[in-house]
């Protein structure tokens, strides 16, 4: 697993695992790793590698995600390499706004977002979106990462309509023309996720070495 920043000796790891990408039941190449860590029950670390390298798109996303006490992302640093493009990014969430800058082949971009209390927050991977899972179910703003079209547009914010709709341990979380089925186990953990294209994310290693539960808010 990469990381950018590596783990230090004074991080407790609480969880990890790993996802297999597929297409049409055909594995695509894409595996994502990720790993929660702890420190001084204070903060928490999540970081999570999408490594589509071996896929037909050769894309690659480094996220290191920081959550608070209350389970709250505060900080998202991430890494993309694909389509001739060399971003790196750093966003900061706050109570009702979002600041965040990134460097897109060298060109700098930034911007606010004035957002309502207890907004959702997600970034594109299985587990950027299995976050959402211990919510409240029921519509909400949200703001989310864009997908990678053009060097302007790659990985800048937008806010949304979220539903999120909880059926047995299925979660189903849908945004503008864009769904996410995700699996979860007793912890609220995703072990499986379905979009509306078909690709399917299945986890073929999870470790919960606390029980711990899926601390996103």
């Amino acid at each position: 697993m990469r990381f950018i920043i590596k783990e230090q000796p004074y991080e407790k790891l609480l969880a990890a695992g790993q996802f297999r990408y597929a297409l049409d039941g055909r594995p695509t190449g894409a595996v994502e790793h990720w790993r929660l860590t702890e420190v001084d029950k204070d903060y928490r670390f999540l970081r999570v590698d999408l490594d589509a390298r071996a896929a037909e798109s050769k894309h690659s996303y480094l996220y290191h995600g920081v959550l608070n006490e209350n389970g709250r992302f505060e900080r998202l640093k991430y890494r993309f390499w694909g389509n001739g493009l060399d971003i790196s990014g750093d966003i900061v969430l706050e109570e009702t706004s979002v600041t965040a800058s990134r460097e897109v082949n060298g060109q700098s971009f930034d911007q606010t977002l004035d957002l309502p209390l207890n907004y959702g927050f997600w970034f594109p991977s299985t587990m950027g979106v299995g976050i959402l899972a211990a919510l409240d179910c029921g519509e909400r703003t949200a703001v989310g990462l864009s997908a990678v079209s053009s060097q302007q547009s790659a990985f800048s914010l937008f806010t949304t309509k979220l539903d999120l709709e909880l059926s047995g341990d299925q979660l189903a979380v849908r945004w503008d023309d864009q769904e996410r089925t995700l699996w979860l186990d007793e912890h609220k953990w995703p072990v499986k996720m379905v979009r509306e294209n078909g690709l399917t994310a299945v986890s073929i290693r999870h470790i919960n070495y606390q029980r711990i539960t899926n601390p996103g808010r």
